[in-house]
């Protein structure tokens, strides 16, 4: 069975009656900028890239080796 989400309904904004000329401005001024989702790549990480990924890198190499060794002697 499938079960499929449900679409999101559409919100209408102020219907009721029209903001001021003052609130509106106000709201916009006020306003934080959005965050970003997800992981944002500073550019130090691209000046300096992790060391993390790398040691994890060569410690498969460093296993790979082992056992081939292991399998040749």
């Amino acid at each position: 069975m499938l079960l499929r989400k449900k679409p999101k309904k559409k919100r209408i904004f102020n219907q009721r009656r029209m903001p001021s000329k003052k609130l509106q401005k106000r709201r916009s001024v006020r306003r934080p900028k959005p965050r970003k989702h997800g992981r944002v790549e500073s550019r130090l990480s691209k000046l300096k890239p992790r060391k993390s990924r790398n040691v994890r890198i060569e410690s498969r190499n460093n296993k790979r080796a082992m056992v081939a060794t292991s399998v040749n002697a």
